[in-house]
């Protein structure tokens, strides 16, 4: 593996036509979020999320509000050519370490010595072992871990499919057989659990505040799913927690 260039969009934008490249390309996304359009699928991609596009894969992106990324291009990779390779940015920080290697990459164009092969070589490496995770880790967790993240966004059984590219069914009884409970029963697991803790130590907070936090419609669903489930409205639940 060997990085060819390194290229950073320099303005906000909001569409880029369908094209392709006879070399591999990471995209960093580094301001915003953008829809990317392909034939191996469609990925949404929010501030620090990676997307690795294989060679003579066409694909373009739009954008509501503006983005921005970083592209770094590869020799070879091994990796499925078949495929996009989506890493969430999470805590991986993929923002700064692209750009300390975008910094270098110009200094060794201007003739100075910067280590850029060193970084290019930590930067690959810390990639692969990111996939390499990734790859070892079941469809189950990953399901699972994609619910603690966004457990605040809209997520159904559609969602899970389009965005694992597995079909909703399979996902489904695959997460019961492992879990006990399908996606959207952990879901409501999840929000349960946060709504409680927010209710419990987040005093300033309104009733309406974490019902949006916690990914309710509004706060009357909030309060009758919360009643449902515990016996008590959220505000009855507050107030016996400050009693206590």
């Amino acid at each position: 593996m060997y990085i060819l260039e390194v290229h950073e969009v320099g303005r906000v934008l909001y569409e880029w036509r369908k094209h392709s490249h006879i070399y591999w390309e990471i995209t960093i996304a580094t301001y915003g979020t953008a829809t990317i359009y392909s034939n191996l699928g469609n990925f949404e991609l929010n501030m620090g999320d990676v997307l690795i596009i294989p060679p003579d894969v066409a694909h373009s992106f739009s954008s509501k509000n503006g983005y921005k990324d970083r592209s770094i291009y590869i020799d070879e990779m091994k990796l499925n050519n078949n495929v996009l390779h989506f890493i969430k940015g999470n805590n991986h920080n993929f923002i700064n370490h692209s750009k300390r290697l975008m910094e270098a990459y110009k200094k060794e164009k201007e003739g100075i010595n910067c280590s850029f092969e060193e970084k290019s070589k930590f930067f690959l490496r810390h990639i692969m072992n990111i996939l390499t995770k990734e790859q070892n880790t079941s469809l189950d967790e990953k399901v699972r871990n994609y619910i603690n993240v966004n457990f605040s966004t809209q997520i159904t059984e559609k969602t899970l499919s389009v965005y694992f590219k597995y079909n909703g069914n399979y996902i489904r009884r695959s997460f019961k057989k492992r879990y006990g409970l399908t996606p959207i029963q952990y879901l409501s697991f999840v929000r349960l659990s946060q709504a409680k803790n927010l209710l419990e130590f987040a005093k300033n907070c309104s009733i309406n505040e974490i019902s949006l936090q916690c990914g309710f419609p509004d706060q009357l669903y909030f309060s009758r799913f919360f009643k449902k489930h515990t016996g008590v409205s959220p505000l009855e639940y507050r107030k016996n927690t400050f009693k206590a």
